[in-house]
């Protein structure tokens, strides 16, 4: 499993990040053109337009209170911040981790029903691969033998 399976968006930023900005104009537009297609897709309407008119920029903190990051740690402690999520998320079968990210993925504009329903006729591989597979066999018996399971990722 590669980090990019399971980090879908970013989850640390420092209290206060590099003022970064593309010296070349053409990267300029670029970024200018894809957050604001991005903002108001997670933010308030007014913020979102507020940011775009302005240029304003958000710090650590104020994201976190939109939910735009789950986590805001010094810059000391931000490897150790991701290093144990991470080993949170590692201790959970590989499978189920990509197919609970492919669903999430799939119902991204979609309602719960068509999510479902998108899920059941077949449309996301690996939740079908994740089902057939031993760590779904795995779980229930390591559950049931009262130990922990040994995902394998099969």
């Amino acid at each position: 499993m590669s980090a990019e399976d399971l980090l879908p968006e970013p989850v640390s930023r420092q209290p206060h990040p590099p003022q970064a900005v593309p010296r070349d104009f053409e990267g300029l537009k670029n970024l200018l053109i894809a957050e604001q297609e991005r903002l108001p897709k997670r933010l308030p309407r007014a913020i979102a337009y507020e940011m775009a008119l302005t240029g304003r920029r958000m710090g650590a903190a104020e994201a976190a209170g939109w939910g735009l990051v789950n986590h805001v740690v010094p810059a000391s402690g931000l490897m150790a911040a991701a290093r144990e999520l991470a080993a949170q998320i590692a201790a959970h079968a590989p499978l189920a981790l990509r197919a609970a990210k492919a669903v999430m993925q799939a119902g991204e504009g979609r309602s719960v029903a068509e999510t479902y329903a998108f899920m059941r006729a077949g449309h996301i591989p690996v939740y079908n691969q994740m089902l057939r597979s031993k760590d779904a066999e795995e779980g229930p018996r390591a559950f049931g033998e009262k130990r922990s399971p040994v995902w394998r990722g099969e």
